[in-house]
C-alpha cells in the first residue's frame, strides 16, 4: 500500500491495477505547452510576435515594462493562441494582476484574428503558484481577481455569474514564465457542470476575493466533430477539498467527478443517456501530480478507459491547493461527421 493511503476499501477497490502506460512524462520547461491535441487542432500556420507591455505596480511606483510572446497557430478545425511572459521578477500584487489582465486579453484579441474566435478551452500556467503576491494572497488568488474582471469585460457581467465561460484549468511549475493558452472554435463553446460540485464561479469568499472564472467542462464543435473538454478535475466535493494526504482516494474522488461530469456531457451533447462507461470515450488525458514520486503510482491505478486511450500525458505541477495531489483533465469524443 501507498505510504499515502487511508484504509478506505472502497477507494482501493475502484483503481484497478494497470500495467505501466504513459505518452511519456512532459518535461520541465520555462513554459509549459497547451495539450499535444490542442496543438494538433491548431496545425496549420504560424505567427509569432513580441510586443511590449507597460504595467501598473501600484501607488507612487513608476510602470514597469515587460516583453511577452504571442503565438498564433491557425489550422482548418480551430486556432491556439499562447501568450508567455518568461524571466523571473518581484511581482507587487498590482504589476502581477495587470499582468494576468493584459495576457488574458492578448490571448482573446489573438483568436479575435481568425475564424476561430470563440475561445473554447484555456490552460494556464503560472510560476510559484501559491506563492504570496500582496496583502494576504497569493499569486492564484490574484490571478483569479485579474482574469474575473477581464472576462466580465469581454463576455459580460450576467454571463460570468451564470457560468457562460469557456472551461479551465490552472496549475504552477518551476519555471520562470506564465503562459496562457487559449483554444478557439468556431461557435460558442456550451458549457457543463458537476452535480457533485459547486461551479466554480459560485465558490465562496474563503477561496478568495473572486471565485476562479471557468466551468467545469464545455462541447465545442471542431470541423466534423463534437468534443466534450473536462477542465482539470481534483479530488474536491462541493467546494472543499477532500482526502488530504491520501493519493490513492484523491485519485479515487477525481475519477468520479470525471465520470460525472461526463455523463452530464454526453447527455447533454448526444440527448440520450450515456453509457456505462462513459470514459471509454476519453481521446486525451493530461495528469498533473505534485510530487515527482507519485507517478508510477498514477501511471499504475489510472482507471482503464483512461489508461487506454489514445494519448495520455504526466505533468509535474503545483496544483492549486496545496493539499492536493493530483489533477486530470480529459477530452472525450461526442460525436464524429
Amino acid at each position: 500500500m501507498d505510504p499515502g493511503q487511508s484504509s478506505h476499501a472502497v477507494a482501493e477497490q475502484a483503481l484497478q491495477e494497470r500495467p505501466p502506460r504513459t505518452g511519456g512524462a512532459l518535461s520541465e520547461s520555462a513554459s509549459p505547452a497547451a495539450p499535444r491535441w490542442a496543438e494538433a487542432l491548431a496545425t496549420g500556420s504560424i505567427n509569432k510576435r513580441r510586443i511590449s507591455l507597460r504595467l501598473d505596480q501600484g501607488a507612487g511606483l513608476q510602470p514597469e515594462q515587460v516583453e511577452c510572446e504571442i503565438v498564433l497557430r491557425a489550422g482548418r478545425n480551430a486556432a491556439l493562441c499562447s501568450v508567455i511572459l518568461e524571466g523571473d521578477r518581484q511581482w507587487s500584487e498590482a504589476s502581477f494582476e495587470a499582468a494576468i489582465q493584459e495576457m488574458i486579453g492578448l490571448s482573446l484579441n489573438g483568436l479575435g484574428r481568425t475564424c476561430f474566435s470563440e475561445p473554447a478551452r484555456v490552460w494556464n500556467f503560472l510560476s510559484g503558484i501559491t506563492e504570496p503576491v500582496g496583502d494576504g494572497l497569493d499569486r492564484y488568488r490574484v490571478f483569479n481577481i485579474a482574469r474575473h474582471k477581464t472576462f466580465a469585460a469581454w463576455f459580460g457581467d450576467a454571463a460570468v455569474t451564470s457560468g457562460r465561460i469557456p472551461p479551465a484549468s490552472c496549475v504552477g511549475h518551476s519555471g520562470n514564465a506564465i503562459a496562457i493558452h487559449t483554444l478557439g472554435a468556431m461557435h460558442a463553446v456550451s458549457p457543463v457542470e458537476n452535480p457533485r460540485q459547486v461551479p466554480a464561479f459560485a465558490y465562496s469568499s474563503k477561496f478568495g476575493p473572486r471565485p476562479p472564472c471557468f466551468s467545469r467542462a464545455g462541447i465545442a464543435s471542431f470541423g466534423g466533430e463534437k468534443l466534450l473538454m473536462i477542465a482539470g478535475t481534483s479530488s474536491v466535493r462541493g467546494e472543499d477539498s477532500v482526502y488530504e494526504g491520501s493519493l490513492a482516494d484523491q485519485l479515487n474522488e477525481t475519477v468520479k467527478n470525471l465520470r460525472a461530469v461526463a455523463v452530464e456531457g454526453l447527455r447533454l451533447g448526444t440527448d440520450s443517456a450515456a453509457s456505462d462507461s462513459p470514459l471509454g470515450r476519453a481521446r486525451a488525458v493530461r495528469v498533473y501530480y505534485r510530487r515527482p514520486e507519485d507517478q508510477a503510482f498514477l501511471e499504475q491505478h489510472l482507471p482503464r478507459e483512461l489508461a487506454e486511450c489514445p494519448e495520455v500525458e504526466f505533468m509535474l505541477a503545483d496544483i492549486c491547493r496545496e493539499e492536493l495531489l493530483v489533477e486530470i483533465e480529459v477530452v472525450l469524443e461526442v460525436t464524429r461527421a
